[in-house]
């Protein structure tokens, strides 16, 4: 009786353990389900995307190429995962519109430029590549059966910025001058990227991921600091105090690392600009260890803000009133003519999952106008 007792239980255990072993690996398969879907929608926020000759096909296959990269870093029962059409696996691309009759967000799979991607795992008995059970001698089955969906979009309805721990916003500590009134300044965002009179001489590679010599169609600007006897605002680029006081390793932290959550303390730990005017205090001069981390980040894309109006101070410094989010990428480091140090950037796109949207309900309408072409928030949506 005792040995039957012992059985039994030996049994009973087993069937417990075999339970949480299926649970735990649909556990694992979901998260490697999110991941996927994280990773082609943060594919999808391409520099080509801004090209005016975008095509989808090459913007889906990168994406799909990055959500089977990052689910075979995840395993499920101990075995990588695979993303594999054949048994039932799909990634689905689309975007959202909105109902112009009920403001409801309708998934449109038609959509020309995607900026959302529909993941499902299937791990089943029926598609012949079950989970392994733990202890299928006991429960009489080979294997057991897992699914798990999830999907990962991009919005580019962003008001502004909100770090979290762990998760710093992709953002320099710089305002570039957006645009002269007076249309007589032509090194100004609007001139040198949007109206392209910038050059194109630098190219980034997604291969080797980067810099080098060659034309890419992105036009770029040159950033400079205001002239040795010359007055601030004749600078397009101002270095701004984001919580960083303008000292110069503080500046060089925030370049390469971000922004933290206590970098934006004075703000209520986020940067919008859907709301009051900020002024924020800025500095016209670039010296060593801004330029060395500079340098340090050729080929990275980062979020910076731009301005119109600059309020003079004390020498370098002033104040500026941002505008809009942009996003950029560091081509080169160098000097000018004048022997003057310049930083050449491009207008690239950036997601991040620390962008905050607008909080009112946005119509078509107001989603074409408001929509940032270079800055996106990236989230789970299902």
């Amino acid at each position: 009786m005792i040995a039957i007792a012992i059985l039994t239980v030996g049994c009973c255990l087993a069937l417990v353990l075999d339970r949480l072993w299926l649970d735990a690996a649909r556990g694992e398969l979901q998260t490697a389900a999110e991941a996927a879907a994280l990773a082609a929608a943060n594919r999808l926020a391409d520099d080509e995307r801004i090209n005016p000759n975008v095509e989808s096909e090459f913007l889906v296959s990168a994406a799909m190429e990055a959500a089977g990269q990052i689910a075979g870093l995840n395993r499920v029962a101990g075995a990588p995962v695979r993303i594999n059409p054949s048994t039932g696996d799909s990634l689905t691309f689309g975007s959202y519109t909105i109902d112009p009759d009920n403001g409801m967000h309708l998934f449109d799979a038609s959509a020309p430029l995607p900026t959302s991607v529909r993941v499902r795992l299937q791990q089943t008995r029926t598609l012949g590549n079950p989970v392994a059970r733990l202890f299928s001698g006991i429960t009489g089955e080979v294997g057991g059966d897992a699914i798990a969906t999830s999907e990962a979009s991009l919005t580019n309805l962003v008001a502004g910025v909100r770090p979290f721990e762990g998760g710093p916003t992709p953002a320099f500590p710089f305002a570039i001058y957006e645009r002269d009134p007076s249309n007589k300044r032509i090194d100004s965002w609007t001139a040198q990227v949007e109206s392209g009179g910038g050059g194109d001489e630098w190219t980034f590679n997604h291969d080797t991921h980067r810099v080098e010599a060659g034309s890419d169609g992105l036009p770029e600007m040159k950033l400079h600091p205001m002239p040795p006897a010359g007055e601030a605002d004749e600078a397009n680029l101002q270095l701004l105090n984001i919580g960083n006081g303008l000292n110069e390793q503080q500046l060089a932290r925030q370049i390469q690392s971000g922004w933290l959550v206590g970098d934006l303390a004075d703000y209520g730990g986020e940067l919008r600009l859907d709301g009051p005017q900020h002024s924020l205090e800025c500095s016209a001069r670039l010296f060593d260890p801004t330029l060395e981390a500079c340098a340090r980040m050729i080929g990275q894309k980062r979020l910076a803000l731009l301005y119109v109006v600059h309020q003079p101070g004390s020498g370098d410094l002033g104040r500026v009133i941002p505008t809009r989010f942009v996003a950029i990428r560091i081509m080169s480091v160098e000097t000018s003519d004048s022997g003057e140090p310049q930083i050449v950037v491009q207008p690239t796109v950036v997601a991040t999952r620390t962008a905050v949207v607008f909080d009112d309900v946005i119509t078509p309408e107001e989603a074409e106008s408001l929509g940032n072409p270079y800055v996106y928030k990236l989230s789970l949506t299902n």
